[in-house]
């Protein structure tokens, strides 16, 4: 697959993962470019070091409801994410055990 290949096909790790961005002109038609854009500019500003954005990325993922999406912020949060958002993700999954 070629960069030409549709979002999300592309942006799978065995595709072309976070290489499968920046957007191209072939993804104006994607019915929900603006979500797209926005996790586009994200990896971009993991990509150059700027990662204070990643901070964000936990109200986004909450807030969006494509699956595909929300799998590409989980794997951009936890390879870019600093220690205390992965403790506050890892805080809010932990099981909560209840004696009896």
């Amino acid at each position: 697959m070629t960069a030409s290949t549709p979002l999300p096909g592309r942006m799978y790790p065995e595709v072309r993962g976070y290489f499968a961005f920046p957007l191209t002109p072939d993804d104006d038609s994607l019915e929900d470019l603006t979500e797209w854009q926005v996790l586009a500019t994200l990896v971009a500003d993991a990509k150059a070091g700027r990662v204070d954005a990643i901070a964000t990325m936990l109200q986004l993922y909450d807030g969006d409801l494509d699956w595909v999406r929300r799998g590409a912020y989980i794997q951009l949060m936890g390879d870019a994410g600093r220690y205390s958002l992965i403790e506050r993700i890892h805080g809010q999954t932990r099981p909560t055990y209840h004696r009896a």
